[in-house]
């Protein structure tokens, strides 16, 4: 399941894996890329209970295209 997320006009992309109790979150913004730092995090683990999912956060500047 994808879930885009835009906030002050920066766009982020978890991706839920609910097979394997997986959340990757996609970010090209440096900085503290915690899973606690996004809104989003929060409904995602409210609307997974009871699955405890794991986060991961990927950093997708090494895919940026040029």
């Amino acid at each position: 399941m994808l879930a885009p997320y835009c906030v002050d006009g920066h766009w982020t992309l978890f991706i839920i894996a609910v097979k394997i109790r997986g959340v990757y979150i996609l970010d090209s913004l440096k900085g503290n890329k915690y899973p606690s730092n996004y809104r989003l995090t929060s409904v995602v683990e409210s609307v997974l209970l009871p699955i405890k999912p794991t986060f991961d956060t990927v950093n997708v500047s090494l895919f940026s295209i040029s």
